[in-house]
């Protein structure tokens, strides 16, 4: 993708780029339509060779992911899915086990459990599911380039 700084940039040089076809070629419309395409291939032509450039970095993202995944060792392997189960456990307390325990100690003159943060763990749980969704996608996508 094009950085977000350069788009505008790209979008203004092609605008002066037709200006100056629509003056050269005023009389031509035929020649006028080349030059307009060329023009736009040049430009798709950066905006694809940056978009694989992307792609490539996503490859080799995907394989370091492979890599860390396969891996003996528990702590290149295992940080995903221990930071998957504390989210799960946490939420497992907010959500269902410290509202029965509230109810138990206001039965039983117990204190009450304390709260976690919810809003870190929602967003610890969707910044997961939103990674896991990409990197789904991505396998797709992989599979279906090696096809």
């Amino acid at each position: 993708m094009i950085p977000l700084i350069a788009a505008p940039l790209v979008g203004a040089i092609l605008d002066i780029g037709k200006t100056l076809i629509e003056r050269m070629l005023p009389e031509d419309p035929i020649k006028r339509a080349q030059a307009e395409l060329e023009l736009y291939k040049l430009s798709q032509g950066e905006r694809m060779q940056e978009a694989e450039r992307q792609v490539q970095l996503s490859i080799e993202q995907i394989r370091v992911n492979a890599v860390e995944a396969s891996s003996e060792n528990i702590f290149k392997s295992g940080w995903r899915p221990a930071v998957g189960w504390t989210c799960v456990g946490g939420l497992v307390y907010q959500l269902i086990a410290r509202p029965v325990f509230v109810w138990l100690s206001e039965n039983n003159d117990w204190s009450i459990p304390p709260s976690l943060e919810l809003e870190t763990l929602l967003t610890l749980l969707f910044g997961m599911l939103g990674l896991g969704a990409f990197r789904t996608a991505e396998k797709i996508q992989t599979i279906k380039a090696e096809k």
